[in-house]
Parts: structure tokens; C-alpha cells; sequence
């Protein structure tokens, strides 16, 4: 990676990370400084940028997100986890941050602004707010189509049960769940 960092062959970089998990992604890419950290970033696959932004170190991920434009840095925000896009977007200058926010969705801009605002060590300051929640009256096939449905959610644990009002009334493991 380096020998093509050094001798500028993006293409064969960028395809050969794009074939890599986003963690590894972002261990390679960590140590190098802007600009080439951008360039590296910006060749990768748009459905890779979100999971190796979301892993990079604090330091390299608020250098990246400082170096890309706001709209840039709001369109990856809406495809993050929120509590991961808040980390990142809690790192950046104040301005910035607000620039990146105003250019996401509603409901997502919303979400993030909320984590934001809790300290980052504290339980809302790691908590998500993606989560799998079912009404009391939907099937268990119903349920079980519906987080077939959603491959985006990393691990599931758990599930939400609420009432009509969307009062959380209890839980159900996944595995009891199948």
C-alpha cells in the first residue's frame, strides 16, 4: 500500500482496498496525513466511506472530515450509524459541524444533534438510537421479515416491543425471537 501511495497508483490502491473489510480499511489508511489521506478516502467505494470513517482513529477521522466539504462530510453522515456519525461530527470545529448537520436528512441531522449533547464518556454519549422496534401486534414472521429487511443493523441483540403510543413494553432476544 505504501509503494503505491508513494508512486501515486490510485486506481490499483482504491481497487485493492475496496476489496477489504472497513476496518482494515481504515488501519492501512490511519497513519497517512492530509492530502493523501483524502485521496485515498475519496477513490474508495461511497457504500465503504461511512464504515471506515466510522473506524478510523478520532484523530485521523476528524482530520478527514475537516478536509472534505460539508455536503461531502453530511452525505456520509446520513449513511453512519448515529451515534457514530455524532462522534465524528462532535470532533470537528463548531462551524464545520453545523455546516455537515444542516446537509443532513431531517430525521438523521435530528438524531445526531441529540447524542451530541449528551458527554462523550456517558451512557447517551455511547448509546445509539438505531434499533429494531415492533408494535405488540405484528407476527413473528412479520417481525423476522422486517430485520431480514434491514442489513444494515450490525448486531442484534435485542428487539423492541411497544404500544400503539410507541411506549416501549417490553423486550424479546433475538434467539427467542427465532
Amino acid at each position: 500500500i505504501d509503494t503505491l501511495v508513494d508512486h501515486e497508483m490510485w486506481g490499483q490502491l482504491h481497487s485493492l482496498l475496496a476489496s477489504l473489510p472497513a476496518a482494515d480499511v481504515a488501519s492501512l489508511i490511519a497513519h497517512y496525513q492530509e492530502p493523501v489521506l483524502s485521496s485515498i478516502f475519496q477513490g474508495l467505494p461511497d457504500d465503504l466511506k461511512p464504515d471506515v470513517l466510522a473506524e478510523l482513529p478520532s484523530d485521523a477521522a476528524t482530520e478527514l472530515a475537516t478536509a472534505l466539504p460539508p455536503p461531502a462530510t453530511a452525505d456520509i453522515a446520513n449513511e453512519m450509524a448515529p451515534d457514530d456519525a455524532a462522534d465524528v461530527l462532535g470532533e470537528l470545529d463548531k462551524e464545520i459541524s453545523s455546516k455537515s448537520i444542516e446537509g443532513m436528512d431531517e430525521d438523521s441531522a435530528e438524531e445526531v444533534r441529540k447524542l451530541m449533547t449528551y458527554p462523550e464518556t456517558s451512557a447517551g454519549g455511547i448509546m445509539t438510537t438505531d434499533l429494531l422496534r415492533f408494535s405488540k401486534d405484528q407476527t413473528v414472521l412479520e417481525a423476522l421479515d422486517a430485520i431480514a429487511d434491514n442489513p444494515d443493523e450490525e448486531h442484534i441483540y435485542q428487539v423492541y416491543i411497544t404500544d400503539e403510543e410507541g411506549v416501549l413494553i417490553g423486550t424479546v432476544s433475538i434467539w427467542e425471537l427465532l
